[in-house]
């Protein structure tokens, strides 16, 4: 038989602990979204926004030039590349 359990601030509290003070960035998760096109740069944004939400602690964003210009302007957390960025030579 199913058990029906309400969640209530004590047990979220349980779940998520609050973070150490000593903690630093990548301790607790690096995402990579990869998506937008020319003229659509909304779904890879808010994708990176509930990352950040959800306690992630970076996210890169790959996208098209354009939509990779638009998303870095969206929030300065949020690194934002166009695709083949890796793959140029290093000067």
């Amino acid at each position: 038989m199913n058990k029906i359990t309400n969640i209530n601030k004590t047990i979220l509290k349980e779940i998520y602990q609050k973070r150490p003070l000593n903690s630093k960035k990548y301790d607790y998760g690096l995402l990579l979204v990869i998506g937008g096109s020319e003229f659509y740069s909304g779904s890879p944004a808010l994708s990176a926004l509930a990352a950040f939400r959800s306690g992630v602690d970076m996210v890169r964003i790959m996208a098209p030039k354009r939509a990779a210009d638009i998303i870095a302007s969206f929030n300065p957390n949020m690194a934002a590349y166009p695709f083949g960025y890796f793959n140029r030579p290093l000067s």
